[in-house]
């Protein structure tokens, strides 16, 4: 479970349809990078990881430890894993992105290192090993530093605050895990590697879930509030960041009622799924990646 498979869940969306609305985006950016095929989520986690660690080359940063990290850990208890080799492809691949020339271009050896972490990443996220150590294409390399290349890096310059990769606290654990992908300031911003420069209710919806969690139990364990006003998408394929105030999607007189909704959602889940697993709790993997792991580990 997670805020994003609450917001997967007819039940939880019905009431949603009313309470938060989608400001559109028109009109819509072209696309300068188009998909060269390969797998979708694989390109995205990919370069998800390049624009951060880009981020983090230029400007001052604050990131927790990276998701694909946890996928070592989670090998621990699959008897079917080399746990050492997990560990070895994500030194690696950090080792490689901390000696790359960032802030210039993103190098053939740092775009597969972005690879092996999405690999890595998705493993975490879903308990497949389907994308783990596998090769990227030359396709795959060409068009991840055609997206690295039209980065508007200076859009993302923060004034105050800039957070890569930020969880929400207590928030967090009590809807089964929610992390964004940016904070820049009073805004987060979703990365969205995505065909059509479209702003799906979609996209809104998961938006408006971090800000009230952000807002209601902070960012990453600060004790410095951060006040979320501002939403934000950037379509990597168009190289555009669309930013919108985040009353254009909810009222504020909403705000409390929707986090409720999704706090007594996730209770009512974390119920059904039963008895509690300190270890799979330890590495915070979804509900299916869980019933996965239970399986090996029988």
């Amino acid at each position: 479970m997670s805020l994003s498979s609450l917001l997967e869940t007819p039940e939880v969306v019905a009431p949603l349809r009313d309470l938060i609305r989608n400001p559109g985006l028109t009109p819509r950016p072209p696309v300068r990078v188009p998909s060269l095929g390969g797998a979708p989520s694989r390109m995205g986690t990919a370069f998800d990881y390049a624009l951060r660690f880009g981020l983090g080359a230029r400007f001052r940063a604050t990131a927790r430890a990276n998701v694909a990290a946890g996928a070592a850990f989670m090998a621990m208890f699959d008897p079917a894993a080399n746990d050492e080799a997990l560990f070895r492809l994500h030194r690696h691949a950090l080792r490689v992105l901390s000696r790359s020339p960032l802030r210039r271009q993103l190098t053939r050896a740092a775009s597969v290192a972005c690879f092996d972490l999405a690999g890595l990443d998705l493993l975490r996220r879903t308990g497949l090993y389907d994308d783990v150590g596998r090769t990227p294409t030359p396709e795959d390399l060409d068009e991840i530093r055609a997206l690295y290349a039209i980065v508007p890096w200076e859009e993302f310059r923060p004034r105050r605050v800039l957070r890569l990769n930020p969880t929400f606290g207590d928030g967090s654990e009590l809807v089964g895990g929610a992390d964004a992908d940016l904070l820049v300031d009073d805004c987060i911003i979703d990365i969205k590697t995505v065909k059509e420069s479209k702003l799906h209710v979609d996209y809104v919806r998961q938006l408006v879930g971090y800000a009230l969690l952000a807002n209601a139990y902070g960012v990453d364990g600060s004790r410095a509030r951060i006040d979320v006003r501002r939403l934000g998408v950037y379509f990597a394929r168009a190289g555009v960041v669309h930013r919108f105030e985040m009353e254009e999607s909810i009222a504020p007189a909403d705000e409390l009622r929707v986090l409720r909704h999704f706090l007594a959602h996730a209770r009512r889940e974390r119920t059904r799924i039963g008895a509690r697993d300190p270890f799979l709790d330890m590495l915070g993997l979804p509900a299916a990646a869980r019933r996965r792991v239970r399986t090996r580990r029988a």
